[in-house]
């Protein structure tokens, strides 16, 4: 799933806060990357994913890890009715953690949550190398897998 320039992502960012008024709950959270770009009118682009650089808490910005269970629990039904199930998430996580810095990322943590099977981390893993052939790509992608798999096995 991508989100495709500023309007889906302001909608889909709208309804995570629907869920959470629903809940009696509410979340400032501090964007950055591609989404960010697209809600400042920057670029007019598609991005599979909402970086988040930090949390407000009480007036201070605090490190986003981890996010409120029901921030995310608001992110996983909106994923969901958008037609983003795990097994995709899985395959973002991986692109994500082996695009950052490698096994010590929050991207990598997230992987290691959503628990994906030998089988899911080859597909994303094959998947991940068509998005970026080049070798030092290649390496860190290979690094992280080994990591993910020896961490869950």
């Amino acid at each position: 799933m991508q989100l495709s320039g500023r309007e889906v992502i302001e909608a889909a960012l709208a309804e995570v806060g629907e869920i959470l008024a629903l809940q009696g709950s509410s979340c400032s959270i501090v964007v950055l990357g591609g989404a960010a770009l697209n809600l400042h009118g920057i670029v007019d682009r598609p991005t599979i994913d909402v970086d988040v650089l930090a949390q407000e808490q009480e007036g201070r910005l605090v490190p986003p890890d981890p996010l409120p269970n029901s921030l995310q629990s608001a992110i996983v039904a909106i994923a969901r009715s958008r037609g983003l199930l795990e097994r995709d998430l899985i395959f973002f996580k991986l692109y994500a953690s082996a695009d950052q810095t490698g096994p010590d990322d929050v991207h990598v943590r997230d992987l290691l949550a959503l628990r994906p099977t030998a089988s899911d981390l080859e597909d994303a893993a094959e998947w991940v190398r068509s998005q970026d052939p080049s070798p030092g790509f290649q390496e860190v992608l290979a690094q992280v897998v080994s990591y993910v798999d020896g961490a869950l096995r």
